[in-house]
This record gives structure tokens, C-alpha cells and sequence, in this order.
């Protein structure tokens, strides 16, 4: 999920749901503060009254604010957490204009054995830079896969994770050769169980088998996060695509089963790139910096999302910048996207992306701008997009097999998880 997150305390014994208000307000901008009180009223009733969970707290700590119920229990992780990812979904289309369609939750076949996170400290060099030394652990952990079969993650900016399946023995140190770096020392630090009360080991999982479902589709499909769509339009038009897809989150359910959301959705992009919308005219687009800034674009070829920051009219593709060392901007550029070369021109202005905590640079014959409802409506294609992207009911419960079908079986190295073909419930609204 976004912006609302549900997780156990062993501790006091509750359910709780986070806002975390930082991710919210790259949601819907300024108006944070208004719109934070609302919030909160409908996870109240929609995440706790509606289950007869009274006495609802609230703990506000500024960017983390908490909502948990007293009455609650572990067993209600379960009806909590999906209730607040559909609660999520409806904010989303309210406040972004987002197509969204219906949720439905396939649970695994089999209750997950039981695993644990060893982890792991690396010694890396002092004064590494942290891109480098993520790098060095991104190659970590793939050297660990390849040659012990055993699915690992990052954790810092010094440590990664293993999962392991418990009771078993755990290896106190690994050397791997890490490409041109040489070989590294890992040393074995402590152990997590994986269970609802670990909030850590919980996460830690999760993140693993989003991660293998991107790479599962990555190449097929555009894949952005939690985003998947499908390298196809639904739309014939000069403006605007039209991409099916979905997105997915995956979750830890109190008796063990694994839970996979897939929620059937669309984006609508620009048919064309912001290059080529403003006549490949550098000027013309600086011209337009101020529509521009702000905007969430589709990256090609890989379909990933970002929000322009700015535009950098102070350089050019051949310039060396302190950020990139020695590499010019579009040898940074290539290095994400070596197959782009031949699309970027040598008069193309250096767009500045954010995404979440990362910032990047892009040319805009490589962006197209993601619209939104409003500019649909300015275009007169909302009524047209919205009628082609309506579902039926019935059609949302095959796509979301049809989705489950390319996702499923999903591999954590040492098991595969296969999900069960009938959704555990699907609500319409």
C-alpha cells in the first residue's frame, strides 16, 4: 500500500493502521492537512466501527500517525488489513483520478512453513559511497541466489537479510566474489522469525516476493513498483494510450496462507513523448516548465513512474555534472536504458525525475506524461476512456485470473508459492 499501512503489535496485542503523511502528501500535494482529519474518520469506521472494534485510538506523531483498536486482536489482522487497502484504492481514485476497477485476494494453497530473516553484515569499505555500496549488496545478493539458492535483500546500508527456513542451521559467514569489487565477508548477526509480531521479518518478506514478482514480469510487461501493465493500447487515438493492468500487494495472514491483491487498472499516458508534444523545440519546452514540474510521467521502455522536479536548462546530454562523477548525462542515462540511445537528441534539455526517495535525470524524448482525469476532461475523452474502460463484474474476476495466471507460481529460491484460482471474496462498490 501507499500510504496506509496495517501491521501487529505482540506487545499490546492490537491491530494497528498507519498513515504515514509524507506518502500521502506526495498523493495529493497541498492539500495534506486538509484532507488528514477525513482520512482518519474513514479508517476509523471502515478499518474498526464496521467490525464492532470500538474504543479507537489515535496516536498522531507527525509524519506517523496510528489508529488501533483496544477490542482488537490478531485475529482480526486479517479483515483489518484488506479493508484498508481497499480503503486505500477509493482514496487513490478520489483524490488522483486513477482507473481503478475491483480488488480481488488469492490466498496460497499451503500455509507457509516457517521461515526466519538471518542477517547478515558486510564489510564494505569506510567512505563508500552509498550508491556503490548498494550496488555491492544489490550483486550480493544475487551471487547468493545464483549460487546457494537462497532469495536475500537489502537491509541497510551495511547489512542484508536471507530467508531461511526455521529450525534449520544457519551458515555463520559467506565469502562471495562480487564482480570487479573482489570478495567479500559476510557475518552472520541474529535471526528473525518471520510471524505477525515481527514487524521487521513481516515487511522483510513482503518486499522479497514483490520483488520477485517485478522481476518474474519485468520484460513482458511494463513494470513500475507495484504497477504491471501491459505493452498494449486499448485505445486507438492521436492523443492518448490506453494501457490495461494491474497493481498487486502481497501480505502475511495470521493463519500463515500468503495473500496476493490484484487490482485490475489502467494508465493513461500521452501517445506521444514529451519531446515530440512541444515540437522538439527545447525552447518550447522550457517555455513550459512551470505545466511540466509537477507531472507524473511513463518512462520508456520500461514503463517506470516518476514526477518531473524540474528541468535543467544549464546543461545538455554531454555535460559532466558533480552528481554523476565522471560520467555525462547521457552516459548515466544509458546505463538505466542502454537500448534508448538512438532516441535522445543532442538539443534535448536534462529533465530532473524524483522518484519516491531517488532523484534521476531523463531526457523527454524518453517521458510521457500520465493524465489524469481533469485532463482528460479538458481533452473531451474522459466520457470515451472511462466507457472503454469499464468492467463488468464478472469480466474484473476473469482478468484478475488472467493476471494470477502470469504471477503465480512465485519462487523464494528454496520453495515455490502457488496461489489458489478463486478469490477469497470480491467486493463491488
Amino acid at each position: 500500500m501507499k500510504f496506509l499501512k496495517v501491521y501487529f503489535s505482540s506487545r499490546w496485542n492490537n491491530v494497528l493502521v498507519q498513515l504515514d503523511v509524507k506518502a500521502f502528501r506526495e498523493v495529493v500535494g497541498d492539500r495534506v492537512e486538509k484532507l488528514v482529519p477525513e482520512v482518519l474518520r474513514l479508517v476509523r469506521e471502515k478499518c474498526f466501527h464496521s467490525f464492532g472494534l470500538e474504543n479507537v485510538k489515535i496516536v498522531d506523531k507527525g509524519s506517523k500517525i496510528t489508529v488501533f483498536s483496544s477490542k482488537s486482536s490478531a485475529e482480526d489482522y486479517g479483515v483489518i488489513a484488506r479493508a484498508a487497502y481497499l480503503l486505500e484504492r477509493e482514496l487513490l481514485k478520489r483524490f488522483t483520478g486513477e482507473f481503478y476497477h475491483v480488488v480481488s485476494c488469492f490466498l496460497s494453497r499451503d500455509v507457509l512453513p516457517e521461515l526466519c530473516v538471518a542477517v547478515y553484515k558486510v564489510d564494505l569499505e569506510e567512505g563508500l559511497d552509498r550508491r556503490e555500496g548498494y550496488r555491492i549488496l544489490s550483486l550480493i545478493c544475487k551471487s547468493l541466489y545464483r549460487e546457494f539458492d537462497i532469495l536475500a535483500g537489502r537491509i541497510s546500508g551495511s547489512r542484508v537479510g536471507c530467508l531461511v527456513l526455521g529450525g534449520g542451521d544457519v551458515q555463520k559467514e559467506f565469502l562471495i566474489n562480487v564482480e570487479e569489487y573482489g570478495w567479500m565477508r559476510l557475518t552472520f548477526e541474529g535471526i528473525n522469525s518471520v510471524e505477525l509480531g515481527n514487524r521487521f521479518a513481516v515487511d522483510f518478506l513482503k518486499r522479497l516476493v514483490s520483488r520477485e514478482i517485478r522481476e518474474k514480469l519485468r520484460g513482458k510487461f511494463y513494470v513500475s513498483g507495484r504497477e504491471v501493465f501491459e505493452k498494449r493500447s486499448i485505445i486507438e487515438s492521436e492523443v492518448i494510450s490506453v494501457l490495461p493492468g494491474f497493481e498487486f500487494s502481497v501480505d502475511l495472514l495470521f493463519d500463515g496462507h500468503l495473500a496476493l491483491y490484484i487490482h485490475p487498472r489502467h494508465r493513461v499516458v500521452a501517445k506521444k513523448s514529451v519531446w515530440d508534444m512541444y515540437g522538439r523545440d527545447r525552447l518550447e519546452v522550457l517555455r513550459n516548465e512551470v505545466k511540466l514540474v509537477g507531472r507524473r510521467v511513463h518512462q520508456t521502455p520500461y514503463g517506470e513512474t516518476a514526477v518531473i522536479a524540474g528541468i535543467r536548462s544549464d546543461i545538455h546530454p554531454y555535460s559532466k555534472i558533480d552528481e554523476l562523477g565522471e560520467k555525462t548525462v547521457l552516459q548515466y542515462v544509458l546505463d538505466f536504458f542502454p537500448d534508448t540511445c538512438e532516441s535522445i537528441s543532442e538539443g534535448e534539455p536534462v529533465f530532473e525525475l524524483v522518484r519516491g526517495s531517488n532523484r534521476m535525470f531523463s531526457f523527454p524524448s524518453l517521458l510521457k506524461i500520465i493524465y489524469r482525469l481533469e485532463d482528460l476532461k479538458a481533452m473531451g475523452l474522459s466520457r470515451e476512456a472511462q466507457r472503454l474502460m469499464q468492467i463488468p463484474a464478472k469480466g474484473v474476476i476473469s482478468l484478475s485470473k488472467k493476471y494470477l495466471d502470469v504471477v503465480s507460481p512465485v519462487s523464494l529460491g528454496f520453495l515455490d508459492v502457488e496461489f489458489d484460482r478463486k478469490p477469497l471474496e470480491v467486493e463491488f462498490g
